[in-house]
């Protein structure tokens, strides 16, 4: 492409000033499409279900190999009560009683 081509086409780009309100019209419609972007994303995160509680579709697989005969009834239980342990809080140790005897 010839420079003088080049030459020419800037100098009618500078004859033809784009307005200023044109520039801040379309600086304000970049901004809303990031700004409306921003609030898309924020809204799918909130409304995003959340995720089973831990060790509850592992369970669900096994019960259903269990019910398919490939896991034995004793495997199942031992493996169900094993959750069971995993899912509950540890069990604080009992407080000494105190004793009736006056010392």
């Amino acid at each position: 492409m010839p420079w003088h081509s080049l030459l020419g086409a800037a100098t009618i780009l500078a004859q033809n000033r784009i307005p200023d309100e044109a520039i801040w019209a379309g600086l304000a419609l970049v901004a809303c499409l990031v700004v409306g972007a921003a609030i898309l994303i924020v809204v799918k995160r909130w409304l995003r279900p959340a995720p089973p509680p831990a060790g509850e579709g592992e369970l669900a697989r096994f019960r259903a190999l269990h019910e398919q005969g490939i896991l034995s009834a004793q495997e199942y239980e031992r493996i169900r009560t094993s959750f069971a342990a995993r899912s509950s809080p540890p069990v604080p140790p009992a407080a000494a009683e105190p004793s009736d005897d006056p010392k």
